[in-house]
């Protein structure tokens, strides 16, 4: 049975278990997400997860279920726990009109045997502050107290994968766990940046660089601290402006990661998304869990309104995972049929844009 749990203590003791650590910590973070739901089998408990019911940009914000702290018991696993808890959460949001449900996978087998696919990156680059150039300062950074409030920059800022961002989420991406001094810096009126030294590297923990001013300025902060520090460490997407600023090709890449999107509701994650071209789009889905997802449907954008509805030719057939990088921007329809994931004809690229990413991981 699939419920909202109600017994803390047992889920706590669940989740350290899987995951290590303490059962007080968990509790802690259970506390703290938005709801944490509970599988049992024979009034035993053998699965539970939480999620932040928060809103992801792709050009509009759109509700979404943030999946995280999946545990399944030692004597649940290999019995399918996983996958039917999985399943009975993606049901709840289907019934609950959430059209959208994302997640980082520890393991992405049982996860895509429920729908979903890879939809967005997590990059983190590092790049020798001698190599950061210098411009004419034209905008003066202004360090404010660390409880400043940065909602209505971060919001206005936001590209497509973002989340919305609740308490915890914020406590999270300001890296409230981060052991040493942090300094936060407003950049002009629609910018900031916060930094965190450790060593001989400064980490940007989070920043909103909305526009040319911004993003120099924060690189010029940065470049002002190569006497103390050596490196600058910062999460990004491939179609980042600052790697055009460098004279040379300076970065690499430390740590990237793929997080995955599962499309609940076809035609309410359609409809609610921005597109970048008018266009029309007809698609046939497959969806063994959603039987109101399968069949054909068609997706018309004019002057950048959509309107989904039933029909269509089909011209372009895929699974209800294939379905969610191409929702999201990360691959064509040309990249899915060529590695085997849809069947048919080219479609009008509506959902271009730059690669769909996340700050931080949830």
């Amino acid at each position: 049975m699939y419920a909202p749990l109600t017994d803390s203590a047992a889920a706590a003791d669940l989740m350290s278990w899987a995951f290590g650590g303490e059962p007080a910590h968990s509790a802690t973070w259970m506390h703290r997400v938005a709801e944490v739901w509970g599988f049992t089998r024979h009034d035993d408990l053998v699965g539970v997860h939480g999620t932040y019911l928060t809103d992801i940009h792709f050009g509009r914000w759109i509700p979404v279920s943030a999946v995280a702290g999946v545990a399944v018991s030692l004597e649940g696993r290999g019995q399918g726990v996983g996958r039917a808890m999985m399943e009975a959460h993606l049901l709840d949001l289907h019934a609950r009109s959430i059209p959208l449900a994302a997640l980082f996978a520890s393991t992405q087998v049982v996860y895509r045997r429920v729908g979903y696919e890879q939809a967005g990156v997590v990059i983190e680059r590092t790049v020798p502050l001698s190599a950061v150039p210098a411009w004419p300062r034209t905008l003066r950074p202004v360090e404010v107290p660390l409880t400043s409030s940065l909602v209505d920059r971060y919001e206005a800022a936001a590209q497509r994968g973002n989340l919305r961002r609740d308490a915890e989420l914020w406590r999270r991406a300001t890296g409230s766990g981060i052991e040493g001094q942090k300094r936060l810096y407003l950049l002009g009126d629609r910018g900031y940046v916060l930094l965190h030294q450790q060593g001989d590297t400064v980490q940007v923990v989070d920043r909103a660089t909305p526009d040319a001013q911004t993003l120099r300025g924060m690189w010029t902060l940065l470049r002002d601290m190569r006497s103390i520090v050596k490196h600058a460490r910062w999460r990004s997407h491939p179609g980042d402006a600052s790697l055009l600023l460098f004279d040379e090709q300076p970065t690499r890449v430390t740590d990237e990661e793929r997080w995955m999107l599962r499309v609940v509701d076809v035609p309410g994650a359609l409809a609610a998304r921005s597109y970048s071209v008018d266009g029309v789009v007809e698609i046939e889905v497959d969806d063994p869990l959603v039987p109101a997802n399968c069949g054909r449907w068609r997706l018309r954008i004019h002057d950048g309104q959509p309107t989904v509805e039933r029909g269509g030719q089909g011209l372009l057939a895929l699974s209800i995972n294939a379905l969610a990088p191409l929702f999201s921007g990360l691959l064509t329809a040309d990249d899915l049929v060529r590695g085997g994931q849809a069947s048919g004809s080219p479609q009008a690229p509506v959902f271009a844009g730059h690669t769909p990413w996340m700050a931080h991981r949830f």
